[in-house]
């Protein structure tokens, strides 16, 4: 076991050594191999060495139809005790697989074994004297380096063995790869299986308390990491994420800094905790660092840091060879200009002094303007699009509101007819009294909060006429796409309603307030 570089976060607990399991794993299902315990509808198989395998799950992340597309997602934690390390960030991230509500990437269903790592990098004989008992164990003790040429490996005997199991795009075959810290935060918290509220929780969704799902420290010892898919699987189907061992990201270590990932580059980022963890300190966000090499210079590699790998794809082998690439920047460059640029183009500006300049210098420095300004100006285009994504959340969201209240207008309204009728021309009890008084008060609640609602609506509604229709056209689609579960399906609609009425406010037709209450009222009556 390496020495333990003492500026480690969870310092002494993870260099502690660990007794070896005192019992072999609970069998899998009958004819479930070693290397899917608990196999699913879903699961992608990469054949390895020695009848090995690796298996992988889907992990959505719709975004719009262009190859430049992406997803801005807030990870961290409001609450964060540590927050330089773990306060809320923005991160971007785009599956490599599938276009626009299709795309998405694979992460490994479990974390890597013993006997996949055994298999991969020291051969079968290695593998069958390996104990049967430590098979599914997830393999621990290996540096980042380490984990690195594993990856490289396995994609080399996949490749061998069958290369049709690694899925492709175009021509370009995908590769086993560590997953991005991005990737791995976006999935452990749910991903696009969960609403916005599950994914910006603490935890992750869970049916039963944390230890159902996560091996953690348990009471009165220190228990070594155990079996893979012993527990239940979240949400993507995936095994352990939280627990067991901690998993190794492809980035570096990074501090949080003004909402962003701070700019300096530091060691090995360790997502998910291990089994030294209490139920009360674990979380979606825990990240931990370590040094790559310890004083001493030997590699870091404690007992309980493992890892848990993913699908790659190369980007440039098929968009640039039929232009993709180039028309979506052209086409991403001419929104810009539609929603943002003033009358003059100041880039086409920089652009034209920069070729009339001779003296090297100068024109590096004009370089160095326009670059300044055309990073400016996508700043300012995503931004733009952000806000109207949000605005078309929020208006699908007021459109519900809106529709719910107004029938909650009507139905208390037909009840109180009902209750007048009934109660008319006699002597009312105080019962009586006060059952008509409820009514009213509900009449009167319902329709103050409808009509607050419509009006905040509208107003809404023509703030965006401000906004270029083709923008919140194209941003209706990137939301529908990151909003694609059958959980979202009514707010998708609405959504709908809502662009098309920004649409009809901006086309300076004569639109009265009855109109419009009528179209966003829809068929309630």
């Amino acid at each position: 076991m390496p020495r333990c570089h003492p500026a480690l976060l969870l310092g002494a607990l993870l260099c502690l050594p660990l007794a070896a399991p005192r019992a072999a794993a609970p069998p899998a299902p009958t004819g479930a191999p070693d290397w899917n315990p608990r196999p699913a509808e879903g699961d992608l198989i990469v054949p390895l060495p020695c009848e090995q395998a690796l298996v992988f799950r889907r992990v959505p992340a719709p975004v719009a139809d262009s190859p430049l597309s992406d997803r801005r997602e807030l990870l961290g934690d409001e609450q964060a005790s540590l927050p330089y390390s773990e306060f809320v960030h923005e991160a971007f991230l785009a599956g490599a697989f599938g276009r626009g509500a299709s795309a998405h990437f694979w992460l490994g269903k479990y974390e890597v074994t013993r006997s996949q790592y055994v298999a991969v990098t020291s051969g079968c004989e290695a593998l069958a004297a390996l104990p049967a008992e430590q098979r599914r164990l997830p393999q621990g003790g290996v540096s980042w380096a380490e984990a690195i040429r594993f990856t490289e490996a396995a994609t080399q005997a996949a490749l061998k063995l069958r290369a049709t199991a690694l899925p492709a795009e175009g021509v370009a075959r995908a590769y086993v790869r560590l997953p991005t810290e991005a990737e791995w935060e976006f999935a452990v918290r749910g991903g696009g299986a969960v609403t916005p509220n599950e994914f910006r929780q603490r935890l992750p969704p869970m049916d039963e308390p944390v230890t159902a799902y996560a091996q953690l420290r348990r009471v009165g010892r220190r228990a070594p990491p155990q079996p893979v898919g012993l527990l239940k699987p979240d949400r993507l189907g995936l095994y352990d994420m939280l627990g067991n061992v901690a998993e190794m990201v492809l980035d570096p270590y990074r501090l949080t800094r003004g909402g962003r990932a701070g700019g300096r580059a530091g060691g090995i980022t360790a997502r998910g905790g291990d089994i030294g963890a209490a139920a009360d300190t674990i979380r979606s966000s825990l990240r931990v660092e370590y040094p790559p090499v310890q004083e001493d210079g030997s590699p870091t590699a404690p007992a309980t840091l493992g890892l848990r790998v993913a699908l790659g794809l190369p980007i440039l082998t098929d968009l640039t060879a039929d232009g993709a690439l180039r028309q979506a920047w052209d086409q991403e460059t001419a929104r810009q200009d539609e929603a943002l640029s003033p009358a003059a183009d100041p880039q086409a500006l920089a652009r034209s002094l920069e070729e009339a300049i001779s003296d090297p210098a100068q024109r590096r420095a004009v370089a160095a303007l326009r670059g300044a300004v055309e990073n400016e100006r996508a700043n300012r285009l995503q931004a733009s699009e952000r806000a109207a994504r949000s605005a078309i959340g929020a208006g699908a969201v007021l459109i519900r509101a809106f529709r719910n209240e107004h029938r909650g207008v009507l139905g208390h309204r037909a009840y109180l007819a009902e209750t007048e009728t009934a109660l008319r021309g006699r002597t009312l009890t105080a019962a009586e009294t006060d059952r008509l008084q409820t009514a009213r008060r509900a009449v009167e609640q319902y329709t103050t909060a409808r009509d607050t609602s419509f009006a905040v609506l509208t107003g809404l509604i023509l703030q965006q006429t401000e906004l270029p229709q083709k923008l919140l056209q194209a941003q209706l689609a990137v939301w529908n796409n990151e909003n694609s579960g059958p959980v979202f399906e009514t707010l998708r609609r609405f959504a709908g309603l809502f662009v098309a009425e920004v649409a009809t406010a901006r086309s300076g037709r004569t639109v009265t307030p009855e109109d419009a209450y009528r179209r966003l009222a829809g068929d309630i009556r």
